[in-house]
């Protein structure tokens, strides 16, 4: 959520108003706290919070807080695409790179393949012949077993049981580093 601080007819000041004709209203509440707002424009939203200013001119409110990084990103795409020219350039937090995008989809695959059980792969070799090492033959049990594909497999299905258990948390902050999950507890 971004807190803009609104004082109308501030001199040198930019208005709220303005910036909002560049945004399709979804959402418009008035509360306590102040005006909560819900825009949309190209593919993306933002939730908005107008509040009276605390002191000085209008401006970005943005509270130090574990969000620091993803509200400060926010407001700067706001910002920036409310421009009459302007689009959001900095969008490195609300896009994965095509590796993140690669790894979250084959974590998810992990993990349905786990729930369904409609589905026949049901052991961690299958998980991985089907979904990690597509087709791959890893020989006898023995030679699987002292792989580096076991281990592999071990380490994403891992991975992936503690994005259930939490981790997405840290994805939608934007501070998902890599991280070695043993067991249920995790460690960098």
């Amino acid at each position: 959520m971004i807190i803009f601080q609104n004082k109308p007819g501030d001199s040198g000041q930019v208005p709220i108003q303005p910036m909002l004709e560049h945004y399709d209203l979804l959402q418009d509440r008035f509360t306590s706290e102040g005006r909560h707002l819900v825009l949309e424009n190209r593919n993306r939203r933002h939730r908005l919070l107008i509040t009276p200013p605390y002191s000085g001119g209008s401006g970005y409110f943005i509270p130090r807080d574990p969000w620091f990084r993803t509200r400060l990103a926010a407001a700067e795409a706001f910002e920036m695409s409310s421009a009459p020219t302007g689009r959001a350039k900095s969008h490195t937090v609300f896009y994965p790179t095509a590796y993140q995008t690669h790894r979250l989809t084959l974590l998810l695959n992990i993990l349905d393949a786990m729930r369904r059980p409609d589905k026949d792969f049901t052991t961690m070799r299958d998980i991985a012949q089907k979904i990690i090492y597509r087709d791959a033959d890893f020989g006898r049990a023995i030679e699987w077993k002292s792989s580096s594909h076991r281990r592999q497999t071990q380490r994403l299905i891992n991975e992936a049981r503690h994005l259930v258990n939490g981790g997405y948390r840290l994805l939608l902050k934007g501070t998902m580093q890599h991280q070695r999950c043993v067991g249920d507890v995790q460690t960098k």
